[in-house]
């Protein structure tokens, strides 16, 4: 079965006449078909660079809050270290005080002055020595005398990338 539509020069869906017929409320004449085919393409242009557009802030606006949301789970966590230091050292000592100028003390001091950025910046940077401390490490069970085996860092690198997908 064709989708002829007597009057026409050429093939027109029936489906697209039913179309514009449901939204102009009258059925169109060819020149007039072509029009409103021709606005609605545009209006559709339009309604996808918008969408577009929101989409691209969105992914932006998301790319931020994950990385504020980072930042602050470190900062979060810079200080229960801290303030875990400072326990277990009250904890265990005798006097059970936090004297000025100890370490336990310049830890909360430190942890306090921090920032979620800096906080995020000094994990990133203690996991990133915790990696290189792992590689040492096989390094030395391989026994090669200080020789690297080609593939080690590459093997290091797929593990760690691989635990941090299994954490997500």
């Amino acid at each position: 079965m064709s989708n002829y539509t007597p009057g026409y020069d050429r093939q027109v869906p029936k489906n697209l006449l039913e179309v514009a017929h449901e939204e102009t409320g009258q059925w169109l004449k060819r020149d007039e078909l072509e029009t409103w085919v021709f606005r609605r393409f545009q209006r559709l242009e339009q309604q996808i660079k918008r969408l577009e557009e929101e989409h691209e802030a969105k992914v932006v606006q998301n790319i931020r809050l994950m990385r504020e949301r980072d930042a602050l789970a470190a900062h979060v966590e810079r200080l229960r270290s801290a303030l875990n230091y400072s326990s277990e050292y009250l904890y265990s000592s005798h006097l059970n005080t936090i004297g000025h100028g100890s370490k336990a003390h310049m830890e909360m001091v430190s942890a306090l002055d921090d920032t979620p950025t800096t906080s995020l910046d000094r994990r990133d940077a203690l996991k990133q020595a915790e990696a290189l401390e792992n590689l040492y490490n096989d390094i030395q069970r391989q026994n090669t005398g200080g020789m690297i085996r080609r593939g080690i860092l590459l093997d290091r690198a797929i593990e760690l990338r691989q635990q941090v997908e299994g954490r997500q």
